[in-house]
């Protein structure tokens, strides 16, 4: 002979798989949950990582547009920046003063590093690097280096020189997770 379950029994069961169905439903939500997170996360990180090789770019694009060092247009023909003048320009640069020329090449230049390394150097000393500018914020941290690649000019020598600039750009406290 069967035994039936109790009325009260049976409703013990039911309730039993209304919570099990419910905690199933609460770890999906929570699973989807960080899921979207991650992936949202993932997203505006190569947003910020985009912006910031555009604003590298923008900021070597200002610097080799700049009227006072470019070449002579008699000695060389395209484009070029003139070692001397960039050599020059680079040592008038000081953030930190209140000159109202280094506010307008801090204004123009932003929050970053920039080194200039002439490839084409000697073969005896190799390449040869110079800082061109470094303006960095408090509490920040560089981003990844952008490369430009131009010609300079050297007047004492009377030769173009194969160049490249190397832009880093400062972030202040952007971090996820």
């Amino acid at each position: 002979m069967q035994r039936h379950a109790s009325p009260a029994r049976r409703g013990q069961i039911q309730f039993g798989e209304t919570i099990m169905v419910v905690v199933v439903i609460v770890f999906i939500l929570i699973v989807g949950i960080v899921f979207y997170f991650n992936a949202s996360k993932a997203s505006v990180e190569k947003q910020i990582r985009t912006a910031d090789q555009a604003q590298s770019m923008t900021v070597v694009n200002n610097i080799l547009s700049l009227p006072e060092i470019g070449c002579d247009p008699s000695v060389t023909t395209g484009r070029c920046v003139d070692l001397l003048k960039l050599k020059h320009l680079a040592g008038q640069i000081n953030c930190g003063s209140s000159d109202p020329t280094s506010r307008y090449y801090c204004s123009l230049f932003g929050a970053g590093l920039v080194t200039v390394t002439i490839v084409d150097a000697p073969p005896a000393s190799g390449p040869t690097s110079f800082l061109f500018y470094n303006s960095s914020l408090p509490n920040s941290t560089a981003t990844d280096s952008q490369f430009r690649f131009t010609t300079v000019y050297d007047p004492v020598g009377g030769e173009q020189l194969f160049a490249y600039f190397n832009v880093s750009r400062y972030q202040q406290g952007v971090t996820f997770g």
